[in-house]
C-alpha cells in the first residue's frame, strides 16, 4: 500500500469524508425529528426515554467496540457502525408503530462507535507533530455537517418530513460504500516508543515477529501487512492492568479523570442550552437554529485554521493550560449574559477553547496509551462523555428550574476548576524540571 499522502483520496481524507457523511445524515433528520415522532404519536416523555436508552447503550458498548477496533481493525468497526446507522434509518422509514421506530432509534446505540474509532484511526496514521491538527480536521467535518444538514433538512421538511430520512439513508449508504475502500492503518504510522513494554520501537522499521503478523518492508521503508493493512495487536493485558502496572498507566488514569470533569461541564452546556436560551433569554426556535449554525461556522473556522496555526506555532503542552482556563472562564460567562449580542462572543470563545482542549486531551490520551490499547482507551473516554450526557440533563434541568441560568454557568465552571488546578500544577513542575536540567548542563 502506498504511503497515505501519495494519493488525492488518502486514508485521512477518506476518513474525514466518512465523518462528514455520517454527521450530515444526523443533521438532516434533526429538524424533522419532532414532526416524525408526532406522526407516530410518540410523546415527549418517550422521546426523552429513547435518547437516554441510546446514550446508555453507547456508554455500555463504547469500551467493548473500542477494544474490537484494537483486535479486529479500525475500518471493520467503522463499517459495523455504518451498518447500525443504515438499520436505524430503514427502521424509521418502515415504522408503522412506535415499537419499530424506537427499535431503530435505540438499538443502533450499542454499535455506534465512529467517533472514538475515527480518533484511534487518526492516531494510528498521524505523527505526533500533526496528530492534533488532524483530529481538529475531524471536528471541522462535524461543524460543516451541522451547517449544511439543518438547512437542507429544513428545506426538505417543507416538502415532506420523511424526505429527510430518505436523504439521510442515501448519505449513510454512500458512507458505507466509502468505508469498504478504507484500508486498515499501516503499523508504520503507529507512534513509536508507546508500546508500554519498556522497549523503544524505531519508526518505519518492520518487525516480523511483533503481534503475530507478517510484515515486510516496502522500498520506501514503510511497512504493510499481507496486502490488507495491519490490525492492532491482541494484548494479553487490559486497560486495568495498564493503569496499575504499565509505565504510562498513571498518565492514562489522570487523563481519563480529566475527561470526567470536562464531560460533566460540557454535558450541562450541551443538554441544557436550548432550554436556557428559551427560558433565560426568551429565544425562539428560529433564532436558536441560526445561533447553532453560527456555532457550526465557528467550529469549522477554528478546526481548519486556528487549530492548524496553533499546532504549527506552539507545542501541545504550551496550549493546554490557556485552553482549559479559557474554557472555564467562557463556561462561567455563558450563564451570566442577558442578551444575544453578549452571548455570541462568549459562545465563540467557548467553542474555540473547548474544541482546542478536547483535541489536545484526545491527542495526549492516544499518545501515552500503548498502541495495542488506543481504541479501547478512546472507547472508554467516549463512554465517559456519553455517561455524562445521561446525568447532566437531570442536573441541568434541576439547576435551571430551581436556581436559574446563572447556576448553569457557575456549576459548569466549577467542574473545570480541578482540571485547571491540576494542569497548572503539572505544567509548573514540567517547567521547573526543565530549568533544573538546564542549570545542571551549565
Amino acid at each position: 500500500m502506498p504511503p497515505p499522502h501519495s494519493s488525492f483520496l488518502s486514508p485521512l481524507r477518506m476518513l474525514l469524508l466518512s465523518n462528514a457523511l455520517e454527521m450530515l445524515a444526523v443533521a438532516l433528520v434533526l429538524p424533522a425529528y419532532p414532526d416524525l415522532t408526532k406522526a407516530l404519536g410518540i410523546s415527549l416523555q418517550t422521546r426523552g426515554l429513547m435518547v437516554s436508552l441510546f446514550s446508555l447503550l453507547q456508554f455500555l458498548s463504547s469500551p467493548i467496540l473500542g477494544r474490537g477496533s484494537d483486535v479486529l481493525g479500525r475500518s471493520f468497526m467503522l463499517r459495523v457502525s455504518a451498518v447500525a446507522s443504515l438499520f436505524c434509518y430503514v427502521c424509521m422509514l418502515v415504522a408503522k408503530d412506535q415499537r419499530t421506530f424506537m427499535l431503530g432509534r435505540v438499538l443502533p446505540g450499542f454499535f455506534k462507535c465512529s467517533i472514538s474509532v475515527s480518533q484511534a484511526y487518526i492516531s494510528d496514521i498521524s505523527s505526533p507533530q500533526v496528530r492534533a491538527k488532524n483530529m481538529g480536521m475531524m471536528g471541522s467535518m462535524f461543524g460543516l455537517a451541522f451547517i449544511i444538514g439543518p438547512a437542507v433538512g429544513g428545506f426538505l421538511m417543507s416538502k415532506d418530513p420523511w424526505l429527510t430520512v430518505w436523504v439521510a439513508l442515501l448519505a449513510t449508504a454512500a458512507n458505507f460504500i466509502l468505508l469498504l475502500s478504507l484500508p486498515e492503518p499501516s503499523t508504520h504510522s503507529a507512534p513509536p516508543n508507546l508500546r508500554g513494554e519498556g522497549s523503544e520501537r524505531k519508526a518505519n522499521v518492520p518487525n516480523p515477529k511483533e503481534e503475530g503478523s507478517e510484515r515486510k518492508a516496502n522500498a520506501n521503508g514503510t511497512t504493510a501487512v499481507n496486502g490488507k493493512g495491519s490490525v492492532a495487536s491482541r494484548s494479553k493485558d487490559g486497560v486495568w492492568d495498564l493503569i496499575r502496572h504499565g509505565p504510562q498507566g498513571g498518565q492514562v488514569a489522570v487523563l481519563l479523570a480529566r475527561k470526567v470533569f470536562v464531560a460533566m461541564s460540557s454535558g450541562i452546556f450541551e443538554t441544557s442550552f436550548a432550554n436556557y436560551a428559551s427560558k433565560h433569554l426568551g429565544m425562539d426556535g428560529q433564532t436558536l437554529g441560526l445561533l447553532l449554525s453560527f456555532l457550526g461556522v465557528v467550529s469549522v473556522v477554528n478546526n481548519v485554521f486556528i487549530v492548524r496555526w496553533l499546532s504549527n506555532s506552539f507545542q501541545d503542552h504550551q496550549l493546554i493550560f490557556p485552553a482549559i482556563v479559557g474554557q472555564a472562564f467562557s463556561t462561567f460567562c455563558w450563564g451570566h449574559v442577558y442578551n444575544l449580542a453578549s452571548l455570541l462572543p462568549v459562545l465563540a470563545s467557548l467553542t474555540i477553547t473547548g474544541s482546542i482542549f478536547q483535541t489536545l486531551l484526545s491527542t495526549e490520551l492516544s499518545t501515552v496509551t500503548p498502541h495495542a490499547l488506543v481504541g479501547t482507551v478512546l472507547g472508554i473516554s467516549y463512554a465517559i462523555e456519553t455517561f455524562a450526557k445521561i446525568l447532566t440533563p437531570f442536573l441541568g434541568g434541576y439547576l435551571l428550574e430551581r436556581h436559574g441560568g446563572h447556576a448553569l454557568g457557575f456549576v459548569s465552571a466549577l467542574f473545570l476548576l480541578p482540571v485547571c488546578a491540576h494542569v497548572a500544577f503539572t505544567e509548573f513542575f514540567k517547567v521547573r524540571k526543565v530549568v533544573q536540567e538546564d542549570k545542571k548542563e551549565k
